[in-house]
C-alpha cells in the first residue's frame, strides 16, 4: 500500500464526515498517525449498535475508531499574573496571549456508562 499523504487523509476525512453524519454516536472525525502514516480517526460517544459495520479504510486511508464518550469544550478564564501561581497549583495550564495570562483546562471526556 502506498504511503498516505496528509492531503489524502484530509480528503478521506471529508468523506468520513459526510458518511457518518447520520450516525448519532460520532463526536469527532480527525486525522491521526498509525504505523508512521496518516489515518482518519472516528471518535464515538458510545459503541455502535450490533450489525453496524464501520469501514476499516476510506479511499485507501486507514480508519481507526475509538469510543471516547461525550466531549465538552474546554473552559477558559482570564486571570491576573498574581493569581497564576494559585491556578497552577490547581492543575490549570497557563499561557501568555496578547500580554495577558490565560488559564485553561483540558477537554473533559466522560466514558459511557457500563451496562
Amino acid at each position: 500500500m502506498p504511503r498516505v499523504t496528509l492531503e489524502r487523509a484530509q480528503a478521506a476525512q471529508q468523506t468520513a464526515l459526510r458518511r457518518f453524519e447520520t450516525l448519532g454516536q460520532v463526536v469527532g472525525v480527525g486525522i491521526t498517525r498509525v504505523a508512521g502514516q496518516y489515518a482518519v480517526k472516528i471518535n464515538l460517544r458510545e459503541p455502535v449498535d450490533p450489525g453496524i459495520e464501520l469501514p476499516t479504510e476510506i479511499d485507501g486511508v486507514p480508519v481507526r475508531v475509538e469510543v471516547t464518550g461525550s466531549i465538552r469544550p474546554r473552559q477558559r478564564a482570564m486571570v491576573s499574573a498574581d493569581s497564576a501561581a494559585a491556578a497552577l497549583a490547581g492543575g490549570v495550564r497557563m499561557a501568555k496571549r496578547s500580554g495577558r495570562t490565560v488559564a485553561s483546562r483540558s477537554a473533559v471526556v466522560r466514558a459511557p456508562a457500563r451496562r
